[in-house]
């Protein structure tokens, strides 16, 4: 009786002790998990730290631009009215001056009054002292920025800021449609009216006018620019790599390819599906177009003003596999819509006149 109790003891004394085992390993996967998240925090802490420093430079930046554009104002106006107030004071001395003279006059003989009154030397200084009328200009304090519109545009100012940096892109020559035309050091494209004779590489369209950038994304934040410029028809976005090439492009996410672009110079549209028609004020000569691949987003904005960026449309996708930038001239219309699609540098304007073609 006592043995199969002492036995029974053994096992419930396992048992706890495998139960145990078990708690101290839970214990020791919560210690490692609340370390982990300890640490976590304190790095996120850090970086939002550092990503708050810097938006107070940038803000920083933005309140010394703003402040000394406001002084360079104020210094031109002031410059006006010191001028002024130097022409009037003269005028007043000129006055007093020549009341001196009336006054004096008014003190002489009869004879010498009558002879000097009629005086020509004495009218002409008379004329001389008196101001001109409307010599005085009123001046407005005009900064060109309304006080009720500085948050926004100091906020539309720093969202460019807190883009990455324009990318420097160049266009593949060997994906490019045989009809197109590269130059500029391979930054600028247009549809030509001759096709060339061109090796069937498995890179090259043979029915789209498209071409693509000599590099693509498969990670991070990009940022770049396209001058579309007053071109009637194009399209611009990015394309996976894997996509086909050979016939027709299918315009959709559904086959990897996200575009925008303008038809017959009047409406402008998302490749979706259905497509989506955009409500674009204006015909914006340059095209800025954001990456965020781990986000999952390219948005496209009108470029034209660098310090106010306008949204067009925003596609969400889950990418995958590298990304290419990529342009579509579009066909030429017999010369109607032979204007080329530049990528500009980051730091100027693009080319728009007519460009040299390279061979392929």
């Amino acid at each position: 009786m006592v043995h199969r109790l002492q036995e029974e003891l053994a096992a419930l004394i396992s048992d706890l002790k495998q139960e145990q085992k078990k708690v101290d390993e839970q214990i020791a996967k919560l210690v490692n998990n609340r370390t982990r998240i300890v640490n976590e925090s304190d790095v996120f802490s850090w970086v939002i730290r550092r990503e708050f420093q810097e938006l107070h430079h940038l803000v920083d930046e933005e309140k010394a631009r703003c402040l000394e554009g406001v002084e360079g104002h104020t210094r031109g106006l002031v410059a006006s009215l010191d001028m002024q107030l130097e022409q009037a004071r003269g005028a007043r001395e000129r006055l007093v001056q020549a009341e001196g003279v009336l006054e004096q006059l008014g003190n002489e003989s009869h004879h010498e009054f009558i002879r000097k009154y009629h005086s020509i030397a004495s009218r002409a200084e008379l004329q001389q002292a008196r101001p001109l009328e409307g010599a005085f200009s009123p001046i407005s304090f005009k900064p060109g920025l309304h006080q009720a519109d500085i948050k926004l545009t100091v906020w539309k100012r720093l969202f460019r800021k807190v883009l990455p940096a324009p990318e420097s892109l160049k266009l593949d020559p060997a994906t490019a449609h045989p009809l197109l035309e590269l130059s500029k050091g391979n930054t600028v494209v247009q549809c030509g009216l001759l096709a060339q004779r061109r090796a069937s590489q498995p890179e090259r369209f043979d029915y789209s006018t498209c071409v693509l950038a000599s590099r693509g994304f498969s990670c991070g934040r990009h940022y770049w620019e396209v001058v579309v410029g007053s071109k009637s028809d194009w399209r611009l976005g990015v394309i996976k790599g894997t996509a086909s090439r050979k016939g027709k492009v299918s315009k959709s996410p559904e086959h990897g390819v996200w575009l925008i672009g303008l038809k017959e110079g009047r409406g402008y549209e998302a490749f979706g599906c259905p497509r989506v028609p955009l409500p674009v004020a204006g015909h914006p000569h340059r095209i800025g177009v954001y990456l965020h691949y781990e986000q999952g987003e390219l948005t496209f904005f009108d470029a034209d003003r660098p310090d106010d960026l306008r949204p067009l449309y925003t596609f969400q996708a889950d990418f995958q596999g590298k990304l290419y930038p990529i342009l579509d001239t579009c066909w030429h219309e017999r010369g109607s819509n032979s204007l080329p699609m530049v990528l500009p540098p980051p730091s100027g304007p693009g080319h728009l006149s007519p460009p040299q073609p390279t061979k392929l």
